[in-house]
C-alpha cells in the first residue's frame, strides 16, 4: 500500500480576491502620496531657505569689504557677490566696464548657478542654448516701487547699512519670485506680468493702478512681454529687482512700456501659502501670501520708520 503523502493542489487567487488587493492598494497608496509629495515639497523649500541664506551671507560678506551694499543697477547684486558664493573665477570673467548683453560677458550669463535657483519652480527641464540665459528665482527689494515711493529699498546704486534706518531685521532684502523667462507662462498669474495702461489712460495714479491691477481677470486681461528671472547678471527691475507695491504671490502689472517704476514686480514662489523672504540682517522667514499691503510695503522700504512684525 503506497502511504506517500500527496499535498493537495495550491489555489491560486481568484479574481474576486486580486481585485479587492488592488483595491487595498490603490488606497494605501492614494494615502500616502500626500505625505510623500509634502516630504519632498519640505525638502526643496528647505534647499530654497538654504540658497537665501547663502546670498545673505554673500551680501554681509560684500559690505564688509566694501562698507556699501552691492550696487544693483547696470550689473546686478548677484553678479556683485559672485566672489562670496564660491564663484570667483565665473566674476573674474565678467567685464563689468562694458553692459551685460555685450557678446564678450555671453558666457558668463549663459551660466546656471544652483543658488540662484528654487527647486520648487525648477521641477523640470529649463531651457538650454543660445537665447536662455542664466536664470535666478531670487530678485533684490527695491523698495515700494512707483514713482510715488521711489528707490527706497535695500538696493539701488550706493547704500550703506546705516541708510537702512528702519533696522536690518525689518528691511527685506531678497524674495523668491517665479520665473517666466523661456517658460512660456501662458497666463499664469504668479509668472506674468498684465498690461494695466489702456483704462489708467496713462495717468500715474498709484491707488488707481494697484487697485485696477488686483482686480484683473486674468483670463481676459492684456499679457506684457516682460520677463521676471530672465538674467542674473542684468541689474534692474523684471531681470532680478522686484518691489513691495503688492504682496506676496499676487499679480504683476505694468502701466509703462518699460517695466520699471510704474510697475508693481511682485515676489511669490510656488511652494503653498507664501513665500521666502531674506532680511537685510542675513535671516530668512516664510512670509504668508496673506499679509497685509501695509506691513509688506513697510517691510520693502528701508526709510519709513514703520514700526511692523512679520505674522
Amino acid at each position: 500500500m503506497d502511504r506517500s503523502f500527496r499535498s493537495p493542489a495550491s489555489r491560486g487567487f481568484t479574481l474576486a480576491e486580486l481585485l479587492v488587493v488592488i483595491s487595498i492598494m490603490a488606497i494605501v497608496f492614494a494615502m500616502i502620496l500626500p505625505a510623500i509629495q509634502a516630504t519632498r515639497e519640505a525638502g526643496r523649500r528647505g534647499t530654497c531657505t538654504n540658497n537665501l541664506k547663502q546670498i545673505g551671507l554673500a551680501i554681509l560678506n560684500y559690505e564688509t569689504t566694501h562698507s556699501l551694499l552691492p550696487p544693483a543697477r547696470g550689473f546686478s547684486a548677484h553678479s556683485r557677490i559672485l566672489p562670496y558664493l564660491d564663484q570667483a573665477p565665473l566674476a573674474n570673467a565678467i567685464n563689468f566696464n562694458t553692459g551685460t548683453a555685450d557678446s564678450i560677458n555671453s558666457n558668463v550669463t549663459d551660466t546656471r548657478i544652483t543658488t540662484f535657483l528654487c527647486p520648487t519652480d525648477i521641477g523640470f527641464t529649463l531651457p538650454t542654448g543660445e537665447g536662455y540665459p542664466g536664470m535666478t528665482n531670487y530678485a533684490a527689494n527695491e523698495g515700494c516701487g512707483f514713482d510715488r515711493f521711489g528707490p527706497n529699498g535695500a538696493f539701488w546704486q550706493r547704500i550703506a547699512l546705516s541708510d537702512i534706518t528702519d533696522g536690518t531685521s525689518q528691511t527685506a532684502a531678497f524674495s523668491e519670485w517665479v520665473l517666466s523667462w523661456g517658460l512660456d507662462p501662458g497666463r499664469d498669474p504668479l509668472a506674468v506680468f498684465f498690461d494695466v495702461r489702456a483704462p489708467l489712460s496713462g495717468a500715474k495714479n498709484f491707488d488707481a493702478f494697484v487697485a485696477h491691477c488686483e482686480g484683473l481677470d486674468t483670463q481676459t486681461a492684456q499679457v506684457e512681454g516682460f520677463e521676471k528671472g530672465r538674467d542674473w547678471m542684468a541689474g534692474g527691475t523684471v531681470s532680478t529687482m522686484y518691489n513691495h507695491v503688492i504682496p506676496v504671490n499676487h499679480h504683476s502689472c505694468s502701466i509703462m512700456e518699460t517695466a520699471g517704476s510704474s510697475s508693481a514686480c511682485t515676489a511669490g514662489s510656488r511652494h503653498p501659502g507664501g513665500a521666502n523672504v531674506m532680511f537685510v540682517d542675513g535671516h530668512v522667514r516664510f512670509v504668508s501670501e496673506a499679509i497685509t499691503l501695509g506691513v509688506w510695503r513697510a517691510l520693502g522700504s528701508r526709510n519709513g520708520g514703520e514700526l511692523v512684525s512679520v505674522p
